[in-house]
C-alpha cells in the first residue's frame, strides 16, 4: 500500500534524480514566491517524513528507478 500523496511521490522521484532536496520540493510544490530558506526548510521536513524516507532509501538500495510500498 502506498502511504505517500503524488506529490511526495513526485518529490521521491526528483530527488532521486536530482540529489537535491530543495530542487526536488521546487519540481513538486507551489513554490515560486517561496524563499530559499524556506525552501529548504520544507524539503528538509519531507526528508525526515518516514515513508519518503522508506521508499528513497528502498529504491537507492535495490538499485532502481523509484519504488513504492
Amino acid at each position: 500500500m502506498n502511504n505517500l500523496t503524488p506529490k511526495q511521490e513526485g518529490f521521491c522521484i526528483s530527488y532521486i534524480e536530482t540529489g537535491n532536496a530543495s530542487e526536488a520540493y521546487r519540481l513538486n510544490y507551489s513554490a515560486s514566491k517561496m524563499s530559499q530558506a524556506a525552501l529548504k526548510i520544507e524539503a528538509c521536513k519531507l526528508l525526515k517524513h518516514p515513508h519518503i524516507l522508506k521508499n528513497i532509501w528502498a529504491s537507492i538500495f535495490l538499485g532502481l528507478a523509484y519504488v513504492t510500498f
